[in-house]
């Protein structure tokens, strides 16, 4: 089973954002290289509303709540909302 995350960030905070972006990097490249993280990246058209999209191999959103606490971004308080959904892919290179 997958877990799909949606972070949403404070688009107050994006010079604070982009300060962290090389740890917030490192420590998603971790996440990757654990096997955690299948894959992840930021909307590039909604400054407005700026967020990402993950994909993490989990059991359940609650683990992968659980391994995305230790990300700077949201030890900087940066995350406004995390959304996860358990996600069963049926087509395509992660099914």
């Amino acid at each position: 089973m997958k877990t799909v995350v949606i972070y949403t960030y404070d688009p107050a905070r994006e010079a604070d954002r982009a300060a962290l972006r090389p740890k917030h990097l490192a420590y998603m490249s971790q996440l990757q290289d654990e096997g955690k993280l299948t894959f992840a990246g930021a909307w590039v058209e909604e400054p407005e509303t700026p967020g990402a999209l993950l994909l993490l191999n989990t059991e359940n959103p609650e683990e992968a709540r659980e391994w995305l606490q230790q990300d700077p971004n949201q030890l900087a308080g940066i995350v406004q909302n995390i959304a996860t959904h358990k996600w069963n892919p049926t087509v395509g290179e992660v099914a």
